[in-house]
């Protein structure tokens, strides 16, 4: 979300992007059901490639079919849900996969899988958009579009990628969340997502006009919401009230 925010847009679907991504994903590890390792590895590539492809289905509609990215992400919103509800006949869709279970719960030099992943992809986002030509055109074309067609970036691919990018990690989140739970909600799944990526965003410092942001503040973001998240847990306070705070 901090790529697409730099680059002047929005994305309203990441949420149903998640589900469908790990829904598709649980279903084609089940049809290998009885071969653990193969259905692992075809179920991962699908939420991997499922989420990319939402991504930039989201991407094409914003720069080749030039619609506001707002109309184009609510859109994919309900049609990305509509999809895994109809797929999934509005359920849960789980698996029986051990080895999928295990991703969740194997750790690394004292670290779970997740914040492995987790670290590696803000790793990754900082020298992507601190240290290559791409972060630098991504942060033009967000500061001044006019300015960065004139100084021959190529806008349209630019905020292509960003929506790809953020297609991807939905593919990778639903796969870190599906391993801990071994199923995805067809319908709430992801449920609300969309508006969580956004706020951490903000808060952590990206501008809404585009041009200005870090993954570094995003991380950080995060991690106010999640203190917030368990400090409300941890007083008791009802679950019906914690989004009021």
């Amino acid at each position: 979300m901090t790529f697409i925010i730099i680059g002047g847009g929005i994305d309203l679907s990441v949420g149903s992007l998640f589900a469908l991504s790990g829904g598709l994903g649980i279903m084609a590890m089940n049809f290998f059901g009885d071969r653990p390792a193969l259905g692992l590895f075809i179920g991962i590539l699908t939420m991997l490639a499922a989420g990319l492809a939402g991504g930039a289905i989201n991407g094409g509609l914003v720069t080749l079919g030039k619609l506001p990215p707002f109309i184009a992400t609510l859109g994919t919103m309900s049609i990305y849900r509509s999809l895994i509800l109809h797929l999934g006949n509005a359920g849960l869709l789980n698996t029986s996969n051990e080895l999928f279970a295990r991703l969740d719960s194997h750790k690394f030099l004292g670290l779970n899988t997740v914040v492995w992943i987790f670290l590696i992809c803000v790793a990754l986002g900082t020298v992507l958009l601190n240290r290559t030509r791409y972060g630098r055109h991504l942060c033009a074309v967000g500061g001044n579009e006019r300015v960065a067609r004139y100084a021959a970036i190529r806008v349209g691919l630019v905020r292509f990628v960003s929506y790809a990018i953020c297609g991807m990690l939905c593919g990778i989140s639903a796969l870190l969340q599906g391993a801990r739970l071994s199923s995805i909600s067809s319908s709430s799944g992801g449920l609300g997502c969309e508006l969580d990526a956004i706020a951490i965003t903000i808060i952590g410092g990206t501008s809404m006009v585009g041009g200005k942001g870090t993954i570094v503040g995003a991380l950080i973001g995060t991690l106010i919401l999640g203190i917030i998240s368990n400090i409300l847990v941890m007083w008791s306070v009802a679950p019906n009230l914690q989004c009021l705070i």
